[in-house]
């Protein structure tokens, strides 16, 4: 797949990965929607159903994308994990603007707004516009939040991380300071010691050497 306008080598190579895990979860559910839109294409109720769907996998999809990735749900590379993951049902724009596929036909069916409404529709019901534009605007504020969340708890672990080095090498210093002002002490009461002895010995050799008066 060519993503030039979206993202660089190494996104796509963890949206493979999200995609596999993601097809494998969403497999069985798909498979029901898709047989029964195959057998009643014309009811709302299906269609309703089919766009609940695509909301669910978009869901996932970014929740995958925030636990898996450090991908910033604001930056470019997110939106075309997203496209990427969502390319099989809709072309996926960003901000919530796509263009759903009939599951069957893979034919457009309506290219779905940020604000609920539909454009270019053709049979989709307006409810179908709410649930998806409601869906992936959660969706969306979701993974802003837990990457925010996350990125938090990261710089406060560096944060303790940090503080607890910076008092280790306090301990360190004041530890060896502490050290070096008893040695310090020790030194100066032994030369202190030395001096009152040599002042001792001094003095009794001066008198002994002093004639006693008579």
């Amino acid at each position: 797949m060519n993503h030039n306008n979206f993202g660089q080598a190494p996104v796509m190579i963890g949206t493979a990965v999200i995609n596999s895990a993601l097809d494998v979860y969403s497999a069985k559910k798909m498979g029901k929607v898709q047989s029964k839109f195959e057998q009643q294409l014309a009811s709302d109720a299906i269609k309703m159903e089919y766009v609940r769907y695509l909301v669910d996998r978009f869901r996932t999809l970014c929740e995958m994308v925030v636990a898996t990735t450090d991908v910033d749900p604001s930056s470019v590379a997110f939106q075309a994990m997203l496209k990427d993951g969502m390319a099989g049902f809709m072309k996926y724009e960003g901000n919530c603007r796509c263009t759903l596929q009939d599951p069957t036909t893979k034919e457009p069916i309506g290219t779905f707004l940020r604000d609920g409404s539909i454009q270019d529709n053709r049979g989709m019901p307006p409810e179908t516009g709410l649930i998806w534009a409601t869906g992936c605007k959660n969706a969306l504020d979701f993974s802003r939040i837990a990457f925010l969340q996350e990125h938090k708890e990261e710089a406060r672990f560096q944060t303790v991380k940090k503080q607890t080095i910076d008092l280790g090498n306090r301990e360190v210093i004041a530890r060896f300071a502490l050290g070096g002002a008893i040695l310090f002490t020790v030194l100066l009461v032994i030369k202190m010691q030395r001096r009152l002895l040599k002042a001792k010995t001094k003095v009794s050799k001066q008198r002994r050497s002093t004639p006693a008066t008579k």
